[in-house]
């Protein structure tokens, strides 16, 4: 059984168990406590959450960088970042003045408003993609397909690169 049931089966019999003492019940092999169980998903859930507003991005920044030296792919990494998290500040910056203008702030609130702005930013970004993705992954197959928009593909991106090498 998947480590989800036999737990579920095992808390039930123990719950049943502890009004009767009729039958025994066997701990799965798969077991883990409610208390473990929560830490992993707090040690995963805020680990995820550094990886991908952080991390992730800056290390694809720096990655895709046009630049050959450390110094001018950390600048170009940080430049594309001010955008990002530049355009997120101004989206949390709106939601915010909306939340203090309404009185409605407490800690309940904050909790509220932060993950409602991660859910927000989100959905806006999986929104924007998806509707680029579907449009664009099947004309680019497409395209690719014809022998002739390659090759002319090909002799613009040799002409934009000697321009840029003179």
């Amino acid at each position: 059984l998947p480590s989800d049931i036999s737990t579920t089966l095992y808390q039930r019999c123990e719950s049943q168990n502890f009004t009767s003492a009729s039958q025994t019940c066997h701990k799965p092999f798969s077991f883990v406590s409610e208390s473990t169980l929560s830490d992993f998903w707090r040690v995963a859930y805020w680990s995820l959450q550094l990886l991908s507003w952080l991390i992730l991005p800056f290390l694809q920044s720096y990655v895709m960088a046009p630049q050959f030296t450390i110094r001018g792919k950390i600048y170009q990494m940080l430049k594309e970042n001010v955008v990002f998290y530049g355009s997120f500040a101004l989206i949390f910056g709106v939601l915010l003045i909306y939340v203090l203008a309404s009185g409605s702030l407490s800690n309940i609130g904050v909790n509220t408003l932060v993950t409602t702005a991660a859910n927000t930013w989100g959905l806006l970004i999986l929104v924007l993609l998806l509707g680029y993705g579907i449009i664009d992954v099947p004309r680019s197959f497409w395209n690719y397909g014809h022998l002739d928009y390659r090759l002319q593909k090909s002799y613009f991106q040799i002409a934009k690169t000697r321009n840029e090498m003179e």
